[in-house]
């Protein structure tokens, strides 16, 4: 859970998510980093990791000028060519400041570990919605 200190001594939540795989589903790490965005804003990248094989999970919140939050929505999943999504298996990660990211995308006959290529993307913050720009998928640099 995230909080936010809108004035002394007050504390307001503003984000939170569960993510499990089980009954022993345990969080290993949680990161927060921001970026500058438009408009003097900030965008918040919250990765969120799981033990085990799990994978991690990636939100975003923009801080607004006025300090609220607002949630941005990821409609670049939606926008992945047909089949892509269920390739990606334990997430992908997005560096806030370029908007650039990868995700392990595997085949058919790969092992859970490891993916035999790479999904890489390229994002654009559009209002309060991550957009897809281009992609590409190359072999995996450890095939």
């Amino acid at each position: 859970m995230l909080f936010d200190t809108p004035g002394p001594g007050k504390v307001r939540p503003i984000w939170h998510d569960r993510f499990a795989t089980g009954e022993d589903a345990v969080w290993r790490s949680l990161t927060l980093e921001g970026a500058p965005a438009r408009g003097g804003t900030t965008l918040l990248s919250v990765m969120y990791c799981v033990n085990g094989t799990g994978g991690c999970g990636q939100e975003f919140l923009r801080r607004n000028r006025n300090r609220t939050w607002t949630w941005i929505r990821q409609t670049w999943f939606d926008q992945l060519p047909q089949g892509f999504l269920g390739r990606i298996r334990h997430g992908t990660r997005i560096d806030p400041h370029s908007l650039r990211g990868e995700a392990g995308f595997y085949g058919d006959g790969d092992a859970n570990c490891c993916p035999s290529r790479v999904l890489s993307v390229e994002l654009a913050l559009r209002g309060d919605s991550l957009v897809l720009i281009r992609h590409s998928v190359a072999a995996s640099p450890e095939k």
